[in-house]
C-alpha cells in the first residue's frame, strides 16, 4: 500500500526545480519543518522521479524540469495548496512593508 504524497509535496517540487537546490536541509529551512518530514517529501520527490537517489554527500541530481513536473500540480488539491500559498505569501510581503 502507498501512502498518500506530503501536502507539501507539489510546492516542494517547484522550489527545487526553480531554486536549483535537491537537499533536505533546504526543505527543513524553506518550509521550516522537522528533518524527517522533509526527508520523507524528498523520498516523495525521489520515487517520483524529480530527484536522483540520495548520492552519499552532497546535493541530489533534479532529474526534472518545471514544464515535466506540471502534471503533479494540476489536481485540484494542489491548486487550493498553491492559492494558499500565494495568500500567505501576499500577507507576509504586506506584513513586511508596514
Amino acid at each position: 500500500m502507498k501512502l498518500s504524497r506530503d501536502e507539501l509535496f507539489a510546492e516542494a517540487g517547484c522550489l527545487i526545480i526553480r531554486t536549483n537546490r535537491a537537499y533536505i536541509a533546504w526543505l527543513q529551512h524553506f518550509f521550516k519543518i522537522r528533518f524527517g518530514r522533509a526527508f520523507r517529501i524528498m523520498e516523495q520527490l525521489t520515487e517520483a522521479g524529480v530527484v536522483d537517489k540520495e548520492p552519499g554527500a552532497g546535493p541530489r541530481e533534479i532529474l526534472m524540469t518545471a514544464e515535466e513536473f506540471e502534471p503533479y500540480l494540476l489536481s485540484p488539491a494542489n491548486s487550493a495548496r498553491e492559492m494558499s500559498r500565494e495568500k500567505r505569501e501576499n500577507n507576509e510581503g504586506e506584513a513586511e512593508s508596514e
